[in-house]
């Protein structure tokens, strides 16, 4: 049966629609849609009725964002060198594994490579151009 004129059914979308938002985002990044305000914004809205829960956003619970917090852990070079195997890693010395300072995601041991001991940067082939990649350094 298609809903009256007069009939209701929930709350209206003026209240429905931001309360939905503030369950979602919570109080730590409920915000204006459009202008990014929180403080005034929050203010209007308790104002209005709308609840805001104090806790994380439902994105940010149950590990939702846990994978970006691993960095990558072994060498890419196509011939790793070391005897222990891609993974091993020390602070120093010829097992020092660099990590692409551009992407992140490519990793050398510094023999392996080439790269001089006192080289802190390092660039994977896929990030440096032609004749970019710091000296010293052989592209994995």
């Amino acid at each position: 049966m298609p809903l009256e004129r007069g009939d209701v059914q929930g709350p209206p979308a003026d209240v429905a629609l931001p309360q939905g938002q503030a369950l979602r985002a919570a109080l730590y990044r409920f915000r204006c849609p459009l202008c990014q305000d929180m403080q005034t914004f929050q203010a209007e809205m308790y104002r209005l009725g709308i609840k805001i829960p104090d806790r994380d956003a439902a994105w940010e619970e149950d590990g939702a964002f846990e994978d970006l917090l691993q960095r990558h852990s072994s060498c890419d070079a196509s011939l790793c060198l070391c005897p222990q195997g891609r993974e091993q890693s020390e602070d120093v010395g010829p097992w020092r594994l660099l990590l692409c300072s551009s992407c992140g995601s490519s990793g050398t041991h510094q023999l392996c490579s080439a790269i001089g001991e006192d080289t802190e940067n390092w660039e994977c082939s896929g990030c440096s151009g032609v004749g970019t990649a710091p000296s010293g350094s052989a592209p994995v």
